[in-house]
């Protein structure tokens, strides 16, 4: 609902995606939290991708496909593209992770990685009071391409 109609989305407004995220809230608070990530990201590709990214990924999400998140550290180093992350929300569900790494210059860079890709692997480890459904296990990166 959020892709840019320019790329056949609906490019609904930011209240509309709050009243969308209250309403599914409304029924379980894990459920709106699972999309944030996806949203966040796809404003990302919309501010930040080349006009092919955003192509490409805009299509991707229009055929149904999820975006989550791999962006905090646990452990307290700073990874580069091998590690771990931890409170992935939605990160199970996802066929997309949006993996915040460090490149050469030590530069931050958001690498997105098919959720099926060799080296990455996404844990079902998620304990917590509360938010049960939000699948927020954690990311392991390997080599990743």
């Amino acid at each position: 609902i959020t892709v840019p109609r320019q790329w056949g989305g609906a490019e609904v407004s930011a209240a509309t995606l709050a009243q969308v995220i209250a309403i599914i809230s409304a029924a379980d608070p894990s459920l709106g939290q699972i999309p944030q990530n996806h949203y966040s990201l796809l404003e990302d590709i919309r501010l930040q991708g080349s006009a092919e990214q955003q192509a490409f990924f805009f299509s991707l999400v229009l055929q149904g496909y999820r975006f989550a998140n791999a962006l905090s550290e646990t452990g307290g180093e700073t990874l580069y593209i091998n590690g771990r992350k931890g409170y992935c929300a939605g990160s199970l569900y996802a066929h997309w992770i949006g993996i915040l790494a460090l490149d050469a210059d030590d530069r931050a860079q958001l690498a997105f990685v098919p959720r099926d890709s060799a080296g990455l692997t996404v844990l079902d480890d998620w304990d917590c009071l509360g938010q049960r459904n939000t699948a927020s296990g954690t990311v392991l990166a390997e080599n990743l391409a």
